[in-house]
């Protein structure tokens, strides 16, 4: 054994080198035991007073590096970033706790973050200093180099999430800064009445005293208050005036059953909204809108096609339900590389595979395409998609409601959009509720002409009396005059009578074309007038003339029926009253059930940049219309959509629904009304003048040709004359030469062909 001992010990050269270190730290233990305690002592002292609470960290921290150094300092380069991150949080941890001390005796003077925590403080322990600042800032960067992308997305996040607080938070701040206010000013206004009614009960208390005017003991003098300050008001002296009282004091106990809207140069009374039925009649079913919702979000879950539902918009016939595309996460299996790009191989000798999973966002085109499945999920008969819906980063989906509502006429014209058109001088038309409930109206004079098409129980004539009742309930006879083309002879001749037709509701179509000349003929002579007082639009001459202009309303129910009698006249006329009738103050409205392209061609399509189409049968009629398809999934009674030149998309908008009962009210309103005489418009007597002018113009273009005589010697000398021949001879385009063969035909020179 002990053989064995001196061969370990003594004769081994690692276990010789063992045996000399413990026999020196013996002997130095040996040797200093009696200044060893001190050395402890001073070094505890130095490491609390340099590291604070820290030197444990910090001892850890050294004892890492140097063994680090001593066994792989490659890593002092490859994890730069731990090494960096590790110095820099406990180096602004160290700064935090500068900033406390301990309760413990012989340490209270000692700083928790040491010498190195004051050194980052730069010597000032207040809480809130520039110190501690420094110390969260090191901090901040340590945990920003450990991970920089993570830490980045959080702080932009954070800074996104923090803004979109403060917008939502903006708008509710104004509107209670707002409702103060109102509240406000009507505190004050109750108080200013309040006192103008003391004021006057005092004023004619004096008044009724006798001439000492002694002052009547029992009132008092009282306070009052008009603002924020308070003051006293003695009472008045007998040679102070008695105000006037506010015609806003006076009570009007006999309130009027129709708008006292009454002009001072006509003196017709505008009909009361009264006359309608009361929209509050109608019960409205509530439909589930989340249920709804759920099952759209789940139909698309089953394809694939993960959503969110960010809006849900009701209407009176469709809501529409705001997507956004979410995100399929597929995952991929990869070998794991290292820094150098090397593959990492397992114990096996195999490379390590991971997984890596890849987000791509839902694209919209599969949403669309899964417009057949969600109908079938959701028992409707046809979807309309919006993609995106206008203004938003959304696509919308028009669901019909399981209970539709009915749209009333005075439900409309009760809005702030109606009310601002009236108040501007405008020609109001009430149109409806669009998908998510806001009432929609326009004004004529802005469109400027109105093209309404749809098929058979759409409801075309439901929107065109809806219009017309509109007009009638806020438009005057001096302010605009009607004409009513009906080839139908039931749907406009319940107007036959009031004040604003210039003429009966025609039924006639042979007189169509005349009385469309003599339109024409109007036109022209507004033109004359304006250009007499140098005004550009009817707007403008009747602020300069004493004389106004009233507007045009030319409403044709169905065109189709004109198209067919005589279809180069009516779309002449109509082409020629688009185009120029706008700045005289002429709009037309005009509505037809059979959108072709030989009814609505292209001239009287380019001339009404603003239409309305209800259901129709195919994409080729809804393209006609509105040169897009759509129409075709329209739900009918009333379902429209409606295209501005104002707007990017056609709008759904529920028409109105004004019943038969309602416009015998309103007709009934103004033919029982004896009001003064207004300036006819004789449409008979234009549309001669204007046939009289043409023919004019034909016969002096006739006796003008120079080359009539030359056409005859060509005739006399020739045996088959033609057009063509006559441009080669006479070196004259074709109008021309076809205006002297018809020439030549009326006087005889050629024989008339069949």
């Amino acid at each position: 054994m002990i053989n064995f001992l001196v061969k370990v010990l003594f004769k081994n050269r690692l276990g010789l080198k063992f045996t000399l270190s413990c026999s020196l730290v013996v002997l130095f233990l040996l040797a200093s035991n009696f200044w060893i305690l001190d050395f402890y002592n001073a070094t505890v002292t130095f490491l609390w007073n340099f590291f604070g609470v820290g030197y444990l960290p910090s001892c850890v921290c050294g004892l890492a590096l140097v063994l680090t150094i001593r066994h792989k300092p490659s890593t002092l380069f490859t994890k730069w970033r731990f090494w960096t991150s590790g110095s820099l949080i406990l180096t602004g941890s160290l700064g935090l706790l500068s900033g406390f001390t301990l309760s413990i005796e012989n340490l209270e003077d000692i700083q928790l973050g040491g010498l190195i925590g004051n050194t980052v403080r730069l010597g000032n322990l207040a809480l809130f200093s520039v110190g501690t600042l420094t110390s969260f800032l090191l901090l901040f960067l340590g945990i920003c180099i450990t991970a920089p992308k993570k830490s980045t997305r959080a702080i932009l996040q954070g800074c996104l999430k923090t803004v979109r607080l403060f917008r939502q938070a903006i708008p509710y701040g104004i509107t209670t800064i707002r409702g103060l206010i109102f509240i406000l000013r009507q505190i004050r206004s109750l108080r200013q009445q309040r006192f103008q009614t003391k004021y006057e009960e005092i004023a004619l208390a004096h008044d009724g005293k006798d001439n000492n005017h002694e002052p009547d003991p029992a009132i008092e003098p009282y306070e009052t208050s008009t603002g924020s300050e308070g003051r006293e008001t003695s009472l008045l002296e007998p040679s102070q005036p008695i105000p006037i009282q506010a015609s806003y004091l006076i009570e009007d106990d006999n309130d009027p059953t129709e708008q006292d809207i009454i002009t001072s140069r006509t003196k017709w009374v505008l009909p009361s909204l009264d006359l309608f039925n009361n929209d509050e009649d109608s019960v409205n079913l509530p439909d589930d809108h989340t249920e709804v919702g759920d099952t759209i979000k789940s139909c698309l879950l089953e394809f694939g096609v993960p959503v969110e539902i960010k809006q849900i918009n009701p209407g009176p016939t469709v809501t529409m339900f705001g997507l956004t595309p979410g995100w399929i996460t597929k995952t991929k299996h990869s070998r794991e590389k290292d820094q150098y790009g090397n593959l990492i191989k397992g114990l096996d000798g195999k490379p390590i595979l991971k997984q890596v999973e890849e987000k791509t966002r839902v694209k919209v085109d599969t949403i669309l395409a899964r417009e057949k499945d969600l109908a079938l999920a959701l028992a409707v008969p046809s979807l309309r998609f919006q993609a995106p819906v206008p203004g938003e980063s959304l696509v919308g989906v028009e669901v019909p409601n399981a209970h539709p509502q009915i749209v009333s006429l005075p439900s409309i014209m009760r809005s702030a959009n109606f009310t601002d058109i009236v108040d501007k001088k405008g020609l109001p038309i009430a149109l409806g509720k669009g998908t998510g409930g806001d009432a929609h109206s326009i004004d004529l004079t802005k469109l400027p002409h109105l093209l309404i098409a749809g098929s058979t129980g759409s409801g075309k004539s439901v929107c065109i009396n809806s219009i017309i009742t509109s007009l009638l309930t806020h438009i005057s006879p001096w302010d605009a005059r009607m004409m009513l083309i009906d080839p139908k002879r039931v749907e406009l001749t319940a107007y036959n009578g009031i004040p604003h037709l210039v003429t009966p509701v025609i039924t006639d179509l042979d007189n169509v074309v005349s009385l469309l000349k003599g339109v024409i003929q109007e036109m022209f002579s507004r033109y004359k007038r304006m250009e007499a007082v140098g005004a550009k639009n009817i707007q403008t001459y009747n602020k300069k003339s004493s004389e106004p202009i009233p507007y045009f309303i030319l409403c044709i129910d169905e065109l189709a029926d004109l198209m067919m009698t005589a279809p180069y006249d009516v779309e002449k006329s109509l082409t020629r009253l688009a185009q120029l009738g706008r700045a005289t103050g002429i709009h037309l409205i005009v509505a037809t059930q059979r959108p072709s392209v030989d009814v609505i061609t292209g001239l009287i399509k380019a001339n009404f940049p603003s239409r309305i189409s209800f259901a129709v049968a195919s994409q080729t009629d809804s393209r006609t219309i509105l040169d897009s398809t759509g129409a075709e999934k329209l739900l009918g009674r009333g379902d429209m959509l409606f295209a501005s030149p104002t707007e990017a998309k056609a709008m759904r908008i529920q028409g109105t629904f004004v019943d038969d009962d309602e416009i015998d009210r309103v007709v009934t309103h103004w033919t029982s009304q004896k009001g003064p005489p207004v300036p006819e418009i004789h449409l008979a007597q234009l549309s001669a003048e204007f046939i009289a002018e043409e023919t004019v113009k034909t016969n002096l273009s006739h006796e003008n040709d120079e080359l009539f005589d030359q056409a005859i010697e060509l005739a006399n000398r020739s045996v088959n004359l033609s057009t063509s021949l006559l441009q080669r001879r006479l070196r004259i385009g074709y109008p021309r030469a076809a205006r002297l063969m018809d020439q030549l035909e009326d006087s005889g020179m050629l024989p008339q062909k069949d």
